[in-house]
């Protein structure tokens, strides 16, 4: 979804301080809806936040969570700024992107992960296949 804002340039101004874009939810919905049978399913959507998505689109959300320190070091190594870092770990400290989740989404269709090594993947892979699977 990230690339799909930038690409369809879904947003409205930049914020400077933390170097991102200021994104407009409706728009960016009503190009996910032009993304041909997108309400039928069979598609990942990848986002830092989902609130604002129609929970019909979703059989199952993931949400990945890793630690503090790990995380420091990915957005470091990714070239976030300070600001951006700062309020990223602040985000993760006080579940904020947890909270979103668990409000606007079922329970049932959550799948919360701790997302910190490399070694995490093919676990979490499996546990993906098998919570979509019993949710068929």
């Amino acid at each position: 979804v990230g690339e799909l804002i930038h690409e369809k340039k879904l947003f409205d101004s930049w914020n400077e301080e933390f170097n991102v874009p200021v994104f407009d939810e409706e728009r960016v919905i009503d190009e996910l809806e032009n993304v041909k049978n997108i309400k039928k399913g069979g598609f990942i959507i990848d986002f830092h936040s989902g609130c604002f998505f129609p929970e019909e689109w979703f059989k199952l959300v993931v949400l990945l969570r890793c630690n503090n320190t790990d995380l420091f070091d990915r957005l470091k190594q990714r070239g976030y700024n300070d600001n951006k870092i700062k309020e990223n770990i602040e985000c993760e400290i006080m579940n904020i992107t947890s909270d979103e989740v668990k409000d606007s989404y079922d329970a049932s269709r959550i799948l919360e992960l701790n997302n910190e090594k490399t070694e995490d993947m093919s676990g979490n892979i499996e546990k993906i296949v098998n919570k979509f699977k019993s949710l068929l």
